[in-house]
């Protein structure tokens, strides 16, 4: 009854409206106006939902393997465009023995131009071209390709020629040392300057262990670049270093490395390497034997302690006298921020047999990063040898990169 009565009133009183609506002819085309374009607007949005409804229907009819997402343009290593760097190693030596053949000389010692990418999503190629010597004589230094996956294993693959991984220092390029002049050891009894390479192939084995342990275990086939002499300036005697297998060299290496507490790791090693020896030796059977234990901190920001130790054997069989000889390295190092870092690294080594004699020394290194791809490092030695009286060398290194090969240099 109420509803009926609000009803009636509101009916009389829109009726009353109407004369003086209709009386003002302006007000009355105003709201003809409002209504003619709402009523436009309403089905301008009812096309709009029916345009949808008809769109959404059409792919809900489509198979799912009809449906194609838009295709998303390759950037960067998508369109296998390698990455391009430039390193460049220039070296001023000061020193009191002519047993450094470049003393008192500013020279580059070296320049690798780095080319890398991805060849598939599990394969990686790494070509490192170098120019070095006085005449900058271009060479490969390394060209291998990497597959970082075999199927489902835990199997990987490296083909190609490479820095051998033997010992932790082998390994590594020449701006990636924490030093400026190569171990004694690594001179001595791998293969002196760049140390020891060859063309071959690596299968590398991650053991599944539990825990916070990372093992990985790694056996090779290679076929050793040629030895180099260690050349002096004229008069001085000259020796020939390295491990000197012309043949096939068989190596392997197991290293395992596990975190200590929240800032620092803990990293061992153990390298083997045996082959034939070269034929003015009479082919001897020669062996390397290495162990390597690196221990790293990180207690503050931009700060680092590196402990680092190395200890290598080689044995020859030689038909008269003891072919064992050995060699080691010790190195403290502390980076006291972001921009510098001091160091002391100790060497002990013998020539191969069958010479006799050893080298040592002592060093101390500053090193100051400009940016994170170049530094400046000096290097003060102390060294003997059967070769020399005691010696004082000074080594003077500009390190600087371009490009993404070029990261934080060790």
């Amino acid at each position: 009854m109420n509803s009926c009565k609000l009803l009636l009133c509101l009916l009389f009183q829109f009726v009353a409206f109407l004369p003086a609506l209709a009386g003002n002819s302006d007000v009355s085309r105003e709201y003809e106006q409002q209504v003619q374009s709402l009523e436009q607007r309403i089905e301008e949005l009812e096309n709009q939902i029916k345009d949808l409804v008809e769109d959404k229907s059409e792919v809900t009819e489509l198979a799912p393997e009809e449906i194609s997402p838009q295709p998303i343009q390759p950037t960067g290593n998508e369109k296998l465009l390698p990455d391009i760097s430039i390193i460049v190693d220039t070296l001023g030596t000061i020193s009191t023995t002519k047993l450094e053949p470049n003393r008192d000389q500013i020279q580059i010692r070296g320049i690798e131009l780095g080319i890398q990418g991805y060849l598939y999503p599990q394969i990686r190629g790494d070509v490192f071209i170098t120019a070095e010597g006085e005449e900058l004589s271009i060479g490969v230094e390394e060209a291998y390709a990497s597959f970082l996956q075999i199927g489902n294993t835990d199997l990987s693959l490296n083909v190609g020629k490479k820095f051998i991984n033997f010992g932790k220092n082998n390994p590594a390029h020449r701006e990636e040392w924490p030093f400026v002049t190569q171990p004694f050891a690594i001179r001595n009894l791998l293969n002196p300057e760049e140390g020891l390479t060859g063309q071959g192939a690596q299968v590398n084995y991650l053991l599944p262990l539990k825990g916070n342990f990372f093992c990985q275990a790694e056996v090779g086939i290679w076929k050793p670049s040629a030895h180099h002499h260690h050349e002096h300036a004229e008069g001085v005697e000259h020796h020939e270093l390295g491990i000197r297998v012309h043949d096939r060299l068989y190596t392997g290496r197991l290293w395992l490395s596990k975190p200590v507490q929240d800032f620092a790791e803990l990293e061992v090693g153990m390298s083997m390497a045996g082959g034939k020896g070269e034929e003015s030796l009479g082919n001897p059977k020669t062996r390397l034997y290495g162990v390597d234990l690196t221990y790293r901190a990180w207690p503050a920001a931009h700060k680092q302690i590196l402990l680092q130790a190395e200890a290598v054997r080689q044995k020859r069989c030689l038909a008269e006298g003891d072919g064992a000889r050995n060699g080691y390295y010790l190195l403290y190092s502390y980076r006291t921020n972001k921009y510098n870092e001091v160091g002391i690294r100790y060497d002990w080594a013998s020539l191969p047999a069958p010479e006799i004699g050893h080298d040592s020394g002592l060093s101390a290194i500053y090193t100051m990063r400009l940016t994170e791809t170049s530094y400046m490092r000096l290097q003060v030695t102390k060294g003997s040898s059967n070769s020399s009286d005691d010696y004082l060398s000074t080594f003077l290194q500009f390190v600087w990169g371009l490009g993404p090969h070029s990261h934080e240099l060790q």
